[in-house]
C-alpha cells in the first residue's frame, strides 16, 4: 500500500505558473504515494470550481477542503471582512462532508507538501489535526526577499521575524535553485531545518499532445519579427520597462511586434502601460493579449523570447521556452542565472539596461544564423538539465 501525501495549495491560481509546476510535482509523487490535493485559506468558488475540474481531468483525484477563517488577517473594510466570514461559512456547509474526509485523511497522512506560504497561524491548525510526526515539507518558490515579503503580508507583520519563525515550524525546505539554498545558508544558519534544491521541470508530455495549430493562425504578420513576453502584468514582472525597450527598439526598426500574455491584477498600473504606448504611438505594434490557454502557441511559433523580470524564482515560462527551443533574452537575476548557467543557452541582461536589451533583441533579429544557434542551445540544455523524467527521479528521491 502506498503511504499517503498531500500536496496542499492557498493561493489557488490556475494561470500562474507555480500552480502548473505545483501539478507537475503531484504527477511525478503519485509513483510512490497516494496524493490528494487539499485546500487551506479562503478562495473563491470559481476558483475552487476551476482547480477542481483540473485537477480531475489531469489526475481523477478528489480534491479535500478545509477553508480556515483567517480571523488574523485584518482588513480596513467591515463588510469584505464580514462577507469573508460568511462565505467561508457558507463552504464549510457546502463542503461539509468533505471537511470530515480531510480530517480523516490527514489523521493518517505522514507527508505534507504545502506548495505555497501560508500563515503561521493556517500552519499551526494544519499541525494540530496531524499526526504528531508529521513531515511538513514548504516550497520555497522564489527569492529569498520576495517570500520574506509575502510572509510579512499574510502574516501582518511589520518585519521578516514572521518568515524565519514560520520556516522554523517546517521539516524540509525545497528550493528551486541552488543559489536560492546558499543564500538562505548563510542568511538564516540559525534554523534548524533540512534543505535541498534542484531546478524544476515542465511535463513535456503534456505540451506535445497540445492540439496542432499553424504559425499564421496564432502570428497574422508572420513577415514581422513577432517578440512575446509571458507573465502576469504586475510591477515585478516590470512590463513597463519592457515597453520603454520596445519603444528603443520600434525607433530602428518598424517590422517588429510585440506580445504581452498573462493576466492584470492592479488597474492603475495597467492603465499607466495602456497610456505610454498611446502616447508613445506604439499600439498598433504592442499586443496586450490578457491570460490565455494557448500561450504555448505564443511560445512555440515567436521568434523571440523576452523576459524583463525583476524578482523570478525559476521561471516556468523561460523553462517551456527552452523546450520549444527558441532564443532568449532576459534579465540578469538570481533564478535565471541557474536556468541560463550552461551552454550559454539565453542572453542575460543588466535588468536596468533599457539600451542593451534594444540592442540585444536587433543583433538577434539581424543575425539569423546567430538566432538559430541560440535555439539549438536552448532544446539542448533544456534535454540535459530540465527534462521532467530527471525531475521525477530527483523529486522521489528528496520525498
Amino acid at each position: 500500500m502506498k503511504s499517503k501525501l498531500i500536496v496542499a495549495i492557498d493561493q489557488i491560481a490556475p494561470s500562474t505558473g507555480g500552480f502548473w509546476t505545483t501539478l507537475d510535482i503531484v504527477e511525478a509523487l503519485q509513483e510512490r504515494y497516494d496524493v490528494k490535493i487539499f485546500i487551506i485559506g479562503f478562495n473563491y468558488y470559481s476558483s475552487i470550481k476551476t482547480l477542481i475540474t483540473i485537477v480531475k481531468e489531469r489526475f481523477g483525484l478528489g480534491v479535500l477542503y478545509f477553508p480556515f477563517v483567517k480571523k488574523n488577517n485584518p482588513s480596513s473594510n467591515f463588510l469584505k471582512s464580514f462577507l469573508k466570514t460568511l462565505y467561508s461559512f457558507f463552504l464549510y456547509i457546502v463542503f461539509f462532508k468533505d471537511l470530515k474526509r480531510s480530517q480523516e485523511f490527514l489523521k493518517t497522512t505522514q507527508k505534507i507538501f504545502l506548495s505555497s506560504f501560508i500563515s503561521l497561524r493556517d500552519l499551526e491548525e494544519l499541525k494540530q489535526i496531524t499526526i504528531k510526526d508529521i513531515c511538513i515539507i514548504q516550497n520555497h518558490a522564489g527569492s529569498i526577499e520576495t517570500i520574506g515579503n509575502f510572509s510579512k503580508i499574510i502574516n501582518g507583520a511589520r518585519d521578516n521575524s514572521s518568515y524565519s519563525a514560520y520556516l522554523a515550524k517546517v521539516d524540509k525546505i525545497l528550493f528551486q535553485s541552488q543559489l536560492q539554498e546558499e543564500n538562505f545558508r548563510q542568511i538564516h544558519n540559525e534554523l534548524e531545518v533540512e534543505t535541498f534544491s534542484f531546478l524544476p521541470s515542465i511535463n513535456e508530455r503534456k505540451l506535445k499532445i497540445k492540439k496542432a495549430v499553424k504559425k499564421s493562425q496564432i502570428f497574422k504578420d508572420v513577415k514581422c519579427f513577432n517578440i512575446v513576453y509571458v507573465a502576469t502584468i504586475q510591477k515585478r514582472k516590470r512590463q513597463d520597462f519592457c515597453l520603454k525597450v520596445f519603444k528603443e527598439l520600434y525607433l530602428k526598426d518598424q517590422k517588429i511586434n510585440l506580445f504581452l500574455i498573462g493576466e492584470y491584477f492592479n488597474d492603475d498600473y495597467f492603465s499607466n502601460l495602456k497610456e505610454y504606448i498611446e502616447k508613445n504611438k506604439i499600439s498598433h505594434r504592442v499586443h496586450f493579449l490578457g491570460y490565455r490557454e494557448d500561450y504555448v502557441d505564443y511560445l512555440r511559433y515567436c521568434d523571440l523570447v523576452i523576459h524583463p523580470s525583476g524578482a523570478e524564482g525559476v521561471s516556468r515560462i523561460l523553462r517551456e521556452s527552452l523546450f520549444f527551443g527558441k532564443a532568449i533574452i532576459a534579465s540578469n537575476i538570481e533564478g535565471n542565472r541557474d536556468l541560463f548557467e550552461n551552454e550559454n543557452s539565453a542572453v542575460l541582461i543588466d535588468p536596468e539596461n533599457i539600451k542593451s536589451f534594444s540592442e540585444s533583441v536587433l543583433m538577434l533579429k539581424n543575425d539569423i544564423n546567430l538566432l538559430n544557434d541560440y535555439e539549438k542551445k536552448a532544446r539542448i540544455s533544456y534535454d540535459k538539465h530540465l527534462s521532467f523524467d530527471m525531475y521525477k527521479k530527483n523529486i522521489l528521491n528528496y520525498f
